[in-house]
């Protein structure tokens, strides 16, 4: 019986961050952490995709969606292919 170990897991969940509301009723701690974390989501993104054009960028990825979660990450190499729908406005 062979083993098979798990070697990559792959998830892109920034869709999720950037296009979540953050309510009014949330404790102000939680809101300082969503807004800390979608700062950083916006600068990683302008760093991969550059700045030009960085509200498009960010529109164009959250429709996209979330990559699903895998164990199998290879598969998901031809979901980032999915970023020429927003890497053409950068370059």
């Amino acid at each position: 019986m062979k083993r098979y170990r798990l070697t990559e897991i792959s998830f892109d969940g920034r869709p999720h961050f950037l296009t979540t509301e953050i309510q009014e009723d949330w404790e102000p701690d939680v809101k300082a952490v969503w807004q800390e974390n979608r700062r950083i989501i916006t600068a990683a993104i302008a760093s991969e995709f550059g700045d030009l054009n960085l509200d498009q960028k960010l529109r164009d990825l959250s429709a996209i969606d979330s990559e699903p979660f895998t164990v199998i990450a290879f598969h998901n190499a031809f979901l980032n292919e999915g970023t020429g729908f927003v890497g053409p406005l950068l370059r």
